[in-house]
């Protein structure tokens, strides 16, 4: 009677899509840049790695501000940014999963002055 009783509940579950909360402890987002200092006009490509959302809905966002921002390939994975002027310039990129933000990273670029 309890293997009846247990393949019948195991069947009623197996039929439910059941919904889990995800966890985003394993969720990482790393950035990496081809270049930390530049001359003023020149442009600098960001590539974002996002690791622990397989099988999830993921949207990487970029943001600067001081310059150009433009993705690469219609991906969000890869954006290059192009600095008119000199300065400090910071570019954030944003992981969604599932809609919601859970990490973030900003990388910085030193532009100096064309002389």
């Amino acid at each position: 009677m309890k293997k009846i009783l247990l393949l019948s509940t195991l069947a009623a579950l197996s039929a439910c899509s059941v919904s889990v909360p995800v966890s985003n402890q394993n969720v990482d987002l790393v950035v990496e840049q081809s270049h930390t200092l530049i001359k003023a006009g020149e442009s600098v490509t960001f590539t974002a790695h996002a690791t622990g959302v397989a099988g999830r809905d993921e949207e990487i966002k970029w943001e600067t501000k001081g310059g150009d921002l433009y993705s690469l390939n219609d991906s969000e994975r890869y954006a290059r940014v192009e600095f008119d002027k000199p300065g400090m310039y910071a570019v954030q990129a944003s992981l969604y999963v599932d809609g919601k933000l859970v990490d973030q990273e900003r990388s910085m670029v030193q532009v100096e002055p064309v002389s």
